[in-house]
């Protein structure tokens, strides 16, 4: 095995071992196979390093994704429901665009259920339920039947959504509001 694949795997391993991802003997037991019984601080044609895992790399770039995602969803929710006048037209536009292009990245270039997916598509809804909100604010305004069928409409959406595409979290979201909305214009 060549030092570079050797290098890699030794990062990951120490990665596991250094977030608990698998019991310490289990690492140490690996590290040494890897090293071909050599120990990794004497190995000289190894540069270890934990914080040169893949794992540790990408977990950085998701996080940085998902701080710029939820930057970018409440200064367009905040923009929705602050504009006025002239320039209410424009957060819709944007959020539309930015919902659109969260979905064609969704759907196009992700297969797995990774954390930044999952937060993608809460993004989605959540972006989705403030432009119907300020679409039905622009529209019917002091039409409380129209509010309560766009939430009901979302709600109906996240059932839907979460069950064609098996994400608990948007099957709970919708019968938790459904439930929350039903209440509220009965007990009123």
């Amino acid at each position: 095995m060549n030092s570079q694949k050797k290098e890699i795997i030794l990062n990951e391993i120490l990665f596991w071992k250094k977030n608990k991802l698998l019991p310490e003997h289990y690492c140490d037991f690996l590290t040494t196979l890897y090293s071909q019984g050599e120990e990794v601080e004497d190995c000289t044609k190894l540069e270890v390093n934990a914080s040169k895992s893949i794992l540790s790399e990408n977990s950085t770039k998701n996080n940085l994704k998902m701080i710029f995602l939820s930057i970018g969803t409440a200064v367009l929710l905040i923009t929705l429901f602050v504009l006025k006048a002239p320039f209410v037209l424009i957060p819709v536009i944007l959020s539309i665009s930015v919902i659109i292009g969260l979905l064609l990245f969704l759907f196009k270039y992700t297969q797995n259920k990774t954390i930044i997916t999952t937060f993608s598509y809460a993004t989605v809804a959540l972006l989705i339920l403030g432009v119907s909100i300020k679409l039905e604010n622009l529209f019917s305004y002091e039409k409380t039947l129209v509010l309560y069928g766009v939430l009901i409409g979302n709600c109906l959406l996240w059932l839907i959504s979460g069950k064609l595409l098996n994400l608990i979290y948007f099957k709970i979201s919708g019968v938790v509001g459904l439930i929350i909305i039903i209440f509220y214009i009965l007990f009123k």
